[in-house]
């Protein structure tokens, strides 16, 4: 079995920053974000480039790319959007400059009425505007639904408002995690960040086909930093459905090499090795959206979901067509145990880069 440096929860961004200080990790500061944190790629010279928390709610990843960040290796991004991995509740602070007495749900969105310049509600959902921020919440109706459903529900009041659109266009929407029963996630404790562009909901790694007078100032200085270092190799650190691994790999059937094969073949070695769970095609089939596309026919194969759609927009995808580099999107599903999440990033990462021999 695999041992960590690291397995737990962090409680803020900044004990990002402090463990790659206290292993003497060097970093560049890529850019500030909206609360002042500096968004940061570890310096060291290598064609690999390992990034993680585009997705406030998908924590697991970050600690998982910290363990790869102080091995010192490879250049790493532990957290795309530092703002959610301080949580909510911390965004709510920040913007109203005051203590937030309460993690009630009802406390919370009158705290939202009561405090923003402008407001928008139906039932139970809302969303204020504070200055070039918006915050936007919404009770849980499915405690795994997480964010997914307050971004389609802020979709369908986008679509049927016209004002809310033009209040809205833009703009950087900050929201709970709403995922009460994994562990590291939580209701309020990470937050997901959206955008509204052209009057569709957007999110930090569903920007990279925009152009870039419409993208905001941190994600663009990242993208130009990724551009300059021009990696090889991207593995992309994400989490989603069930409580298993699986992954998205931005190439089409016939695109799908004897690499990508190897690779995956070594994944489900490696995990099985360490007691963890894949998730095969069969049971993806069962839980995930329909119009997914599998690597494998063989339903009792790992799934690996293909590029399929017009849009080319995470950075995954980006990374392959636009930098010919070879990408994964590494996944582990969020009911799984916070420490099983780690290690499966973890072990899939180390592996892929190992199979691809890219250790320079």
């Amino acid at each position: 079995m695999v041992n960590l440096l690291l397995e737990e929860p962090l409680k803020s961004y900044d004990q990002v920053v402090e463990i790659l200080e206290k292993y003497n990790i060097p970093y560049t500061k890529l850019a500030k974000d909206w609360q002042g944190n500096f968004i940061i790629a570890t310096k060291v010279k290598s064609d690999v480039l390992i990034t993680a928390g585009a997705h406030g709610d998908e924590h697991a990843g970050v600690v998982s790319s910290i363990n790869l960040a102080i091995e010192g290796k490879h250049i790493v991004i532990p957290a795309r959007d530092p703002a959610g991995v301080n949580g909510f509740i911390y965004a709510l602070k920040f913007l109203l400059d005051k203590e937030v007495k309460s993690k009630d749900y009802a406390y919370i969105i009158d705290l939202i009425k009561r405090n923003a310049d402008w407001y928008h509600q139906s039932n139970e959902f809302i969303v204020g505007i504070f200055g070039n921020i918006a915050l936007c919440a919404m009770p849980p109706i499915d405690p795994w639904k997480g964010e997914d459903l307050i971004n389609e529900v802020l979709q369908r009041e986008l679509d049927k408002d016209e004002r809310l659109r033009e209040k809205l266009e833009g703009m950087r929407i900050i929201m709970p995690a709403n995922l009460p029963y994994s562990e590291g996630v939580d209701l309020f404790d990470r937050a997901f960040t959206s955008f509204v562009i052209n009057g569709r909901v957007e999110n930090y790694n569903s920007l990279f086909d925009i152009p870039d007078e419409k993208i905001p100032y941190d994600f663009k200085k990242l993208k130009e930093f990724i551009n300059k270092i021009s990696p090889k190799a991207v593995f992309d650190l994400h989490e989603g459905f069930g409580d298993k691994f699986y992954a998205f790999v931005p190439v089409s059937k016939e695109e799908f090499n004897r690499d990508y094969d190897e690779i995956f073949r070594k994944i489900k070695a490696e995990l099985l090795r360490n007691g963890l769970k894949y998730l095969t095609v069969k049971e993806a089939l069962n839980e995930l959206p329909k119009e997914r596309v599998y690597a494998y026919n063989d339903e009792r194969e790992i799934a690996v979901i293909l590029h399929f759609g017009k849009r080319c927009r995470s950075l995954s995808c980006y990374a392959y067509k636009e930098l010919g580099a070879f990408s994964i999107t590494f996944e582990t599903g969020l009911k799984a145990r916070f420490k099983e999440r780690v290690m499966m990033s973890y072990i899939a990462t180390k592996t892929a880069i190992s199979s691809l021999n890219l250790n320079s």
